[in-house]
């Protein structure tokens, strides 16, 4: 009677044979692991003799831009899209100018800073007259006095943090969050209607009414705690400006176009419209430009961790067949020693719900909905594609 011989693919033998092999250093890993500190939801950062209230973000989806539909909407608003977001610390408020002091007096580390250099004086008001250039140098002096790394927000985090949430033209109510033309002056004004009926006079009639910067915290913070996300000043951001971006913008932690003469800034400021602090608001102007309006705030990324739900593999094995196993077919070879570096390997296999956060417009099948199962077919290529960094 003649045997049939089980063939098994070189991959799924290699898998197994590795598995089967190799000891798993997992319960160290583990331990490891819980002893890892778990990031604060807010903390001050104390450097120079600034104290820079910072805020986690958390997390999530949002669709960035606004709709066809939006009042006062411009063209480079969309189109829409969604967007994931990684957490990351915002800070609660915009720099204020007793803040710029203390880091402009640090060491320089590329470019001189001017420790005054703002319009409407006060240690609360947030600082203004700052370039691009500028608050790069601020970002980079922080980050070598305390060891982290700040930098400005880009223009998804900004958005993203800016909404908190909420889906509409503002993050709320916007005379309960905002200093704006309307409201930061003597006497309260139209804005909107001064710019539509008598634009040539706009900036005299701002001026006129006394508007200008208030001190950080007095009005309302969004849903993430934040203040100030609009009005008061513009803020700058990392990103270049392209107006066509959003065109092929990607979907997960967008960093902005890779060239351009203009970088980005948001939120609006004290002397303007309404229609000009939306959340979905986009402006730009020369790394090098000024104004008694603009000023930025600061941003800090998680630090990454590895996953808890792996293992890591430390062990020497051999890879291969025994001479006993000469029968098992063309997929039969050698025994051979090896040491490996570590590395970490998933507990379970890829499970339909990852492959759905990998893949989420791959077509679904029926039993899609029993998420924890293991995927479906997902070719070698795909996978790679959707798990590379």
């Amino acid at each position: 009677m003649k045997t049939k011989t089980l063939r098994i693919p070189l991959a799924t033998a290699l898998t197994l044979f590795l598995i089967l092999s190799i000891s798993f250093d997992f319960e160290a890993q583990s331990s490891r692991q819980e002893k890892e500190p778990v990031e604060p939801q807010t903390y001050t950062e104390a450097a120079g003799g600034a104290a820079i209230e910072m805020v986690r973000v958390p997390a999530g989806k949002f669709t960035m831009g606004s709709p066809p539909g939006e009042a006062d909407r411009n063209a480079d608003e969309g189109p829409q899209h969604p967007v994931s977001m990684s957490s990351f610390y915002m800070a609660k408020h915009e720099v204020t100018q007793a803040e710029w002091r203390a880091i402009a007096l640090l060491p320089r580390v590329k470019s001189d800073l001017n420790p005054d250099p703002s319009n409407f004086k006060g240690d609360n008001l947030p600082v203004e007259r700052i370039s691009w250039e500028e608050a790069i140098e601020f970002c980079e002096r922080l980050s070598k006095a305390t060891g982290k790394k700040y930098r400005l927000p880009t223009e998804a985090e900004w958005e993203y943090a800016c909404r908190a949430g909420t889906t509409g033209s503002f993050a709320g109510n916007l005379d309960e969050m905002a200093w704006y033309g309307n409201n930061s002056g003597n006497l309260r004004l139209d804005a909107d209607k001064i710019w539509k009926t008598d634009r040539s006079n706009y900036v005299k009639r701002i001026l006129e009414n006394g508007c200008r910067p208030h001190p950080i915290g007095q009005k309302k913070p969004n849903g993430f705690g934040l203040y100030d996300m609009h009005g008061n000043v513009w803020e700058w951001c990392l990103d270049w400006f392209s107006k066509d971006y959003y065109s092929r913008i990607a979907s997960s932690n967008p960093t902005g176009p890779d060239t351009g003469s203009d970088r980005v800034f948001r939120g609006g400021g004290w002397g303007e419209s309404v229609r000009n602090c939306r959340s979905a608001l986009r402006s730009g102007d020369k790394p090098s430009y000024r104004s008694p309006d603009l000023g930025f705030r600061l941003v800090r990324a998680l630090p990454q961790s590895p996953s808890i739900d792996r293992i890591t593999l430390t062990q020497p094995f051999e890879r291969g067949s025994s001479a006993r196993a000469s029968a098992a077919g063309p997929f039969a070879f050698s025994r051979v020693s090896l040491n490996l570096p570590r590395f970490p390997l998933r507990l379970c296999a890829i499970g339909r719900s990852d492959r759905l956060s990998f893949a989420p417009a791959a077509p679904r099948r029926k039993d899609e909905a029993r998420r924890n199962w293991p995927a479906k077919p997902f070719s070698g290529s795909r996978s790679c594609e959707a798990i590379a960094p």
